[in-house]
């Protein structure tokens, strides 16, 4: 890995860009060089009753894909598209070339970000992203990995204070570069699940269709707000709430398919079809003690008293035994 001590001293040029990636007025980056040639980019405000400057640490914001037009649009480069959004947002360029990634400078409100597209190939991509946060003295809960994520429904997003690589080669290539350290927040974008057998490569190397694509399109604004409050708040209730509400659509859909699930399941338990019309037989008195069921083939009796709906179905859906009973025979 590489050490901050082995960088040049950046040039004039270099230091007036950030003195003038900056959209707010009243906020002065400077550049701070240390004897061992280290750079610190450091946010100050007057302060307004004593006088004195406050000064603000920096955020690395890292966005993770593949260089190269051929990969722009897919799956694994939306970690790209989210640094995009917010360098349009904040009206910050990304054209500036250090240790081998695209790189600009601006500030949320008072506290500067630096936003990094790294150049390197996923696999390598912590040769960008671990030399930067070095050089300018990030601390690691300031680095802010944008990736894409499986695990998650396509447009779903999660912010998280720490976490492993879950075999992303570009987290894993990020951690083995920061020493093998975890403890850095991450925001990451659901892409979905190959389907079938579907080689994972080329699901993620594959472009959205046009459904997915307005559904990351959606979430890329909702990340640009997200990254927003956490830079200027931390993982406070507020990214709490912002998590929860990204997963109430995903409750509600399982609570869905669930429910329709052991509806068809008590219809085929509990519903005999004839050529001419359907009969429901049901006991409704043992229906109650929720004890057993008596089931009628063909219009004879045959008692399953070992048939207990406690393990065929949760208790709160027995209540809807009676409604279908009443539906199917009217």
């Amino acid at each position: 890995m590489l050490v901050a001590s082995s960088y040049p001293r950046p040039s004039p040029f270099f230091c007036n860009i950030f003195q003038s990636r900056n959209s707010n007025p009243e906020l002065s980056i400077r550049l701070q060089i240390s004897l061992k040639c280290r750079c610190r980019v450091v946010g100050s405000l007057p302060d307004p009753t004593e006088g004195a400057k406050v000064e603000y640490t920096p955020w690395l914001i890292a966005g993770l894909g593949n260089p190269g037009n051929k990969y722009h649009g897919t799956r694994h480069n939306v970690g790209f598209e989210m640094v995009d959004c917010i360098a349009r947002a904040e009206g910050i360029r990304l054209n500036t070339i250090q240790s081998k990634a695209l790189f600009g400078i601006g500030s949320f409100g008072k506290v500067p970000i630096l936003l990094v597209k790294p150049q390197a190939y996923m696999n390598f991509i912590g040769e960008s992203i671990g030399p930067l946060a070095a050089y300018y003295q990030v601390p690691l809960r300031h680095i802010l990995l944008i990736y894409d994520e499986m695990s998650l429904p396509n447009g779903v997003l999660r912010l998280s204070p720490k976490g492993g690589h879950g075999h992303h080669s570009g987290v894993k290539s990020v951690i083995d570069h920061l020493d093998g350290c975890r403890d850095f927040p991450r925001l990451c974008i659901g892409v979905g699940n190959p389907p079938g057998k579907m080689d994972m490569r080329a699901f993620l190397l594959q472009k959205f269709s046009s459904v997915e694509r307005e559904q990351v399109d959606i979430a890329l604004e909702q990340g640009v707000e997200a990254v927003r409050t956490l830079v200027l708040k931390g993982f406070d209730a507020g990214i709490s709430r912002f998590n929860l509400a990204q997963k109430i659509p995903i409750i509600f859909v399982r609570e869905v398919i669930g429910m329709c699930i052991i509806i068809v399941f008590e219809m085929l338990l509990f519903i005999k079809v004839t050529p001419n019309y359907l009969h429901l037989y049901y006991d409704h008195a043992n229906l109650e003690k929720h004890k057993h069921c008596t089931l009628h083939p063909n219009r004879n009796i045959v008692n399953k008293t070992s048939l207990y709906l406690e393990d065929l179905m949760p208790s709160k859906f027995c209540s809807f035994l009676p409604l279908l009973y009443q539906v199917l025979n009217t």
